[in-house]
């Protein structure tokens, strides 16, 4: 996983993060602020969760686009849910407190929210039960 992470979900994350604050450059008031947010969880929130969970079910064993498929299909709503709570909070937190020259990257942030998501995947069973009653694979 710290290689997915390295290799894939960081880079993946900035780009997705920069091309969002290109989009909006030059733009400081509420009704940006706000444009940003919706763009963070309608759009890169559920490309990244994509990434992730693909990521996982097959590290988990998952061979077949059809296991695959339904570690997506079990998931994604949970973790979009998860993030559509916790990531409003840390972006409006950053927003607010934090300077623009280190709003982009928190690894401390990025780090809880990583465990958080973690351990609610867990919580529903996805080491053991996310394959459903087949095997993986």
């Amino acid at each position: 996983m710290a290689l997915f992470g390295f290799l894939v979900s960081a880079p993946l994350g900035h780009v997705l993060v920069k091309t969002m604050h290109r989009a909006f450059a030059g733009r400081t008031g509420s009704t940006a602020k706000l444009g940003m947010l919706a763009t963070s969880m309608l759009v890169i929130a559920p490309i990244q969760i994509a990434v992730f969970l693909t990521n996982s079910a097959v590290v988990e064993g998952a061979r077949t686009k059809e296991a695959i498929l339904r570690v997506l299909k079990r998931g994604f709503a949970p973790v979009l849910g998860v993030t559509w709570v916790t990531s409003p909070t840390a972006i409006i937190f950053a927003q607010t407190f934090l300077p623009p020259e280190v709003r982009g990257f928190s690894f401390a942030s990025c780090y809880l929210v990583d465990v958080f998501a973690n351990r609610f995947l867990r919580s529903l069973g996805f080491r053991s039960s996310i394959w459903s009653s087949s095997a993986p694979g």
